[in-house]
């Protein structure tokens, strides 16, 4: 980026820090990630199918950079586009990745790069996949479901439970 009186700027910084979520759904299967596209199994984020968590974490880098977030285009309920850009080696940003993702039976990302510089260019793009399959909680009452007790024991309710 250059400033004001001419001199080049070094850009680190994210273009936007977001905590928000974008959520794609077709039939039983949704999505759930952050704004740059990824999805981490710390947060509530993922590949759901009839509420079985089938992917828990997907991430991007290119050279092992995680890319800036940019923005999020929605195009229908199944369907968005991430675009971000990857952290610049130089004064400027010269590559911009776009991921479209689409759900409906399992999931499927087209991703694009875009290289702004007039040079050719050489990256790694990884791709991290986390699974672990995790159903979605009970409710309180569901047989088979645990029920907390005030002596920090813990019991099951429905057919085959012990009694305590």
């Amino acid at each position: 980026m250059i400033d004001e009186v001419g001199r080049v700027v070094e850009e680190s910084d994210p273009a936007v820090l977001t905590p928000a979520t974008v959520t794609l759904v077709e039939g039983p299967t949704f999505c759930v990630s952050g704004a740059s596209g990824d999805m981490e199994a710390a947060a509530p984020q993922g590949l759901f199918f009839r509420d079985m968590r089938v992917i828990s974490d997907w991430r991007l880098s290119v050279d092992r950079l995680r890319p800036h977030h940019l923005t999020v285009m929605s195009h229908d309920p199944y369907r968005t586009t991430f675009l971000s850009r990857v952290p610049p080696h130089v004064s400027q940003s010269e590559l911009l990745v776009e991921r479209t993702r689409y759900v409906g039976e399992g999931m499927r990302e087209d991703l694009s790069l875009r290289n702004l510089s007039a040079r050719a260019m050489t990256v790694t793009i990884s791709l991290d996949i986390e699974c672990r399959l995790r159903r979605r909680l009970r409710r309180q009452g569901e047989p088979g479901t645990p029920t907390g007790r005030s002596d920090g024991q813990t019991r099951r309710s429905g057919p085959g439970a012990r009694p305590p």
